[in-house]
């Protein structure tokens, strides 16, 4: 029996057999668009530009970049994985920084949602977020 995974961006239900594994494509027969079964199994990842699952623990441990994963279109991009390293690795030291933190996590969601139905300001952010994550530390 399929395991109902979510739903495409057209509005049908993406099923996945349950033997399949992390890394698994299926494609849309309304819409078109290729999916990759997500690490938790419960949510379908779009597969354009997505990468393989991280396997660092930092990377995992929580996956609210709203902001970053709109504007690049899967939590597995490079700049998603740096900015949530930083998020976690700098910003969550300092009293400021879990701040900004709580402050962002009451706004990005509003913002990631703007930033995906809008080609526009998904492109300026990319170039920004982009530009920006150059100067971020390594991911160890």
């Amino acid at each position: 029996m399929p395991h109902l995974a979510g739903s495409c961006d057209c509005g049908r239900k993406i099923h996945f057999p349950k033997n399949a594994t992390i890394g698994t494509q299926w494609k849309c027969y309304t819409c078109g668009k290729v999916w990759t079964l997500s690490e938790h199994g419960e949510k379908p990842l779009h597969s354009k530009g997505s990468k393989a699952p991280p396997t660092s623990p930092q990377t995992v441990t929580s996956n609210n970049c709203f902001v970053v994963t709109a504007t690049f279109g899967t939590p597995y991009a490079e700049e998603v994985i740096k900015y949530r390293h930083f998020r976690d690795k700098w910003l969550n030291r300092s009293f400021f920084g879990r701040t900004f933190i709580h402050m962002y996590y009451y706004v990005g969601p509003v913002l990631a949602e703007y930033i995906k139905r809008n080609p526009f300001w998904r492109r300026v952010m990319a170039v920004i977020l982009g530009n920006l994550a150059k100067f971020l530390p390594k991911v160890d």
